[in-house]
């Protein structure tokens, strides 16, 4: 482990870096150092440890920025795909492109959304339930349900 203070091996020697336990608590006491000295190798021990976790607090927001960027990225990608192979099958040793069907509930901007179809706290339309009633014969001014193909990349 690369440190920014000198830290007496001793010390070093009763932790556990891997789980941040103290090995041996009294092998600890009775190091045979000034205790000026023992204070000060632990103090800096512990500033060593908090800003090793400070970097990897900065490393895993890093990592974070780009899993969102490469998901965002890849759905870009993929809509672009959908749109210009269409419905169209492919299939090479890399991947296969294949389609599935779903329905989704298309609701107008003017649609008048029925009560029983809006979920309570927060206020929010029901698709999943409104997908339902449209599957069972109901009927609703500025709802429908629109057939969608869906991109599928193994």
């Amino acid at each position: 482990m690369g440190t920014l203070y000198e830290i007496n091996d001793g010390i070093l020697d009763c932790i556990d870096f891997e789980t941040g336990e103290i090995l041996d608590e009294e092998r600890l006491e009775k190091l045979n150092m000034d205790r000026k000295i023992k204070i000060r190798n632990i103090a800096c021990l512990i500033k060593n440890l908090r800003a090793e976790a400070k970097a990897c607090e900065e490393e895993e927001k890093i990592f974070c920025q780009r899993k969102v960027t490469a998901r965002n990225k890849a759905e870009r990608l993929s809509q672009y795909l959908s749109a210009n192979i269409s419905g169209e099958k492919y299939s090479e040793k890399e991947f296969v492109i294949g389609w599935r069907k779903s329905q989704q509930v298309h609701i107008a901007d003017d649609a008048n959304i029925p009560d029983a179809f809006m979920i309570p706290t927060p206020y929010k339309i029901d698709k999943m339930g409104l997908k339902y009633a449209l599957l069972h014969g109901e009927t609703f001014d500025g709802i429908s349900l629109v057939e969608k193909n869906n991109i599928q990349i193994k």
